[in-house]
């Protein structure tokens, strides 16, 4: 069967129902016209209210909240609703903020957000809406590059907790090429104290050799940093 009406296919497929949560009235009234113009969306409310927005998710059919990450005079309010809307129920909430505090990106995740895009790119939000209603995990260039630094970050935690401030100052000396014996010689330790502290970090890293101990290390940029000597 042939449809020549994109738009009433989509419309036989189900609308995606939007609500949205923002307190400023210029990007509610903006938000809504925008997402009217898709065929396969249907705009619930402009609410602005964590109240409202946990109200209108539970008695109408809410797809997709889209909301900002202030709702009142309270800082970063927003991100406290989220966690209370997906408490009470299952809905993909995607963060459309002018905030770029790394931080505040960060959070969203935490808290359960799909997605986080920043108000001046609003015209990516219907794919977004889309991505997040199809279950498709697409995240936004705005919050991308976050996301990717704070996972390098853990790592490098994980790293950490995981290597004693000694490891860490043993494989940093192996890193800048320093024998065992000379290591020993740095620290002032007997070499058989650093061949003890050699077998741990193997061990610990999961590898064979002190080269594959230093490209482990390398990767999760303990090198990088000032976290070496921590």
């Amino acid at each position: 069967m042939r449809f020549g009406n994109t738009a009433w296919l989509l419309q036989i497929m189900g609308d995606i129902g939007v609500l949205h949560v923002e307190t400023d009235s210029v990007w509610r009234d903006l938000i809504c016209e925008y997402v009217k113009q898709q065929p396969d969306m249907k705009y619930i409310a402009g609410i602005a209210t964590e109240k409202e927005a946990i109200h209108f998710s539970e008695q109408y059919k809410v797809d997709v909240i889209v909301m900002d990450v202030t709702l009142t005079s309270s800082q970063y309010d927003g991100l406290d609703a989220v966690r209370e809307i997906l408490m009470r129920k299952h809905v993909s909430i995607i963060i459309l903020s002018s905030e770029d505090n790394l931080e505040v990106i960060a959070d969203s995740f935490c808290v359960g957000a799909v997605n986080y895009i920043k108000k001046k790119n609003y015209t990516d939000i219907a794919a977004a809406i889309r991505d997040a209603y199809h279950n498709r995990v697409a995240i936004h260039p705005d919050a991308a590059r976050v996301l990717r630094d704070e996972f390098r970050k853990l790592r490098l935690e994980e790293l950490k907790r995981t290597l004693t401030q000694t490891e860490r100052q043993v494989i940093a000396y192996l890193h800048e090429g320093y024998s065992k014996p000379k290591i020993s010689e740095v620290l002032h330790v007997e070499l058989e104290t650093i061949k003890t502290h050699v077998k741990h970090i193997l061990r610990k890293l999961d590898v064979n050799s002190c080269k594959d101990a230093v490209k482990v290390a390398r990767r999760r940029g303990l090198f990088d940093s000032n976290y070496v000597m921590r």
